[in-house]
């Protein structure tokens, strides 16, 4: 059923059992965004354009192939987030404050332009007039309101904040949504933050999250569930402990156990 030999040793999966908080893990190639793709289409989410329109038909002909059984509740929207569209919204940030500092330096061009022909007694054209009375007095003395006109920039935060913010405007009361890999930018900090959002988001807001990730932050969410791809046979795991990834974080961490010990004394 799967493209590109994704799960090709198995003719028939079980029933997967979702939660609240769902996550996908396995290794690059696994299958993770594929299964995202699939359940977007399955979800009727709204997305972007793949750019390549035969991978885009092997989604919707998985999808075919694909059962979903539904609760008792629908939810009131769904949203597939992928990292290419949390790097598209970083740099739509940057794109607008350099427009804004482009309209910023033709403004003040234009208007101390029209000043300095007011102040030589020269000819103002009918846009130097209306820029000269909009932003001076009849003295010529300047009002203040040039200051408050000049197009603020959008405030340029790290790729992280921004990404944070991204994400986090997105969330909605009773909606669903599919991240695919939502650490990539995020520091350690800010993943931890962005887990505690999701479980706050699942557990008062009533949505359900499907999450491809590496992030031990993501992984450890209490109640979630995790479907491991890249082991035996895809499905629902009983820990995050039984995971290679989680068990090397682990490890690297038991042994430099000793460095955290002293710091501490």
């Amino acid at each position: 059923l799967y493209p590109q030999n994704l799960f090709h040793e198995f003719n028939v999966l079980e029933p997967w059992p979702f939660g609240s908080v769902n996550l996908l893990y396995g290794g690059n190639g696994a299958g993770k965004s594929t299964v995202l793709r699939v359940l977007s289409y399955l979800l009727g989410c709204q997305i972007k354009a793949e750019g390549d329109e035969a991978v885009a038909a092997r989604f919707k002909r998985l999808a075919e192939h694909t059962k979903l059984i539904w609760g008792s509740d629908r939810p009131a929207s769904c949203r597939l987030i992928r990292s290419e569209d949390i790097a598209l919204a970083l740099h739509r940030v940057r794109q607008d404050n350099r427009s804004a500092a482009v309209q910023r330096r033709e403004l003040v061009s234009r208007y101390y332009s029209a000043v300095r022909k007011w102040e030589h007694h020269l000819p103002l054209s009918d846009e130097e007039q209306s820029l000269f009375d909009h932003y001076c007095d009849r003295r010529g003395h300047h009002t203040g309101r040039l200051a408050r006109d000049l197009t603020p920039s959008r405030e340029e935060f790290s790729n992280g904040e921004t990404s944070m913010q991204y994400l986090c405007n997105l969330f909605e009361p009773f909606g669903l949504y599919l991240l695919d890999e939502p650490e990539n930018s995020l520091s350690p900090l800010f993943q931890r933050e962005l887990a505690k959002t999701i479980e706050d988001y699942a557990r008062f807001q009533h949505c359900q999250f499907f999450i491809a990730s590496h992030s031990p932050f993501l992984l450890t969410i209490p109640d979630a569930c995790i479907f491991r791809l890249d082991g035996e046979a895809p499905g629902l795991v009983a820990s995050y402990a039984h995971l290679p990834g989680m068990r090397a974080y682990f490890d690297l961490m038991e042994s430099i156990r000793g460095s955290f010990l002293k710091s501490d004394e």
